[in-house]
């Protein structure tokens, strides 16, 4: 039969597995580096080179939480809506396409989403994190001519859940939600007959 002091001890080692599992996170969390491992073409069929002038992205998230563990909201660090832009800007180049054209179609970016929830346990921990990306293509009347919602997701289970897990975690969702926007035919295809419809017009002047 379990003795008091058996229970408390088993209580007492049942904790600290469980604190040994659990992440540590502080007051804010940043974002690892983004990056995409897709160097793929254009995906549009045509043999026009795409051209475009990219601008700044907004970090339009409902809250400023970008983590949630135990009940407790994890801000954010770090300019969030830079440093998507700069990851889906290095995609653009790595694909051959110019994005400082300020003769070519406008293209913006604003974080909807950006979320990682996290589950500390025995003998593993979870995070479940996802990332919303709307991206916007505009003329050089500044006239929106098409938008896109692009998402990602990821599940990580460790049974040493570190920060540094979450933020990669965090990367890696966002990088799926700007891999699926830039395998979309639609936003290529856009750019393209826009920056046409502007040299067309450009002709007649």
């Amino acid at each position: 039969m379990m003795t008091l002091k058996m229970r408390k001890l088993a209580l007492l080692a049942l904790g600290a597995a469980l604190c040994s599992c659990a992440p540590g996170l502080g007051r804010s969390l940043g974002v690892s580096p983004i990056t995409l491992s897709n160097t793929e073409s254009p995906s549009s069929n045509s043999t026009t080179a795409v051209q475009l002038q990219l601008r700044p992205f907004v970090d339009n998230r409902p809250s400023q939480a970008i983590a949630i563990i135990d009940g407790r909201d994890v801000n954010s660090k770090g300019d969030l809506g830079d440093q998507v832009k700069q990851a889906f800007e290095t995609s653009l180049k790595d694909r051959g396409i110019d994005t400082a054209n300020p003769n070519a179609p406008i293209v913006s970016g604003q974080i909807s989403s950006w979320f990682v929830r996290i589950d500390p346990s025995f003998p593993v921990s979870s995070a479940f994190a996802e990332a919303t990306l709307v991206i916007e293509v505009s003329n050089l009347s500044n006239q929106v001519v098409f938008t896109g919602k692009y998402s990602g997701d990821t599940v990580l289970k460790h049974p040493m859940l570190t920060e540094s897990r979450i933020s990669d975690a965090l990367a890696q969702a966002m990088a799926y939600a700007i891999d699926e926007a830039l395998r979309d035919d639609r936003l290529m295809s856009q750019i393209q007959s826009t920056a046409q419809t502007t040299d067309e017009a450009r002709s007649w002047r």
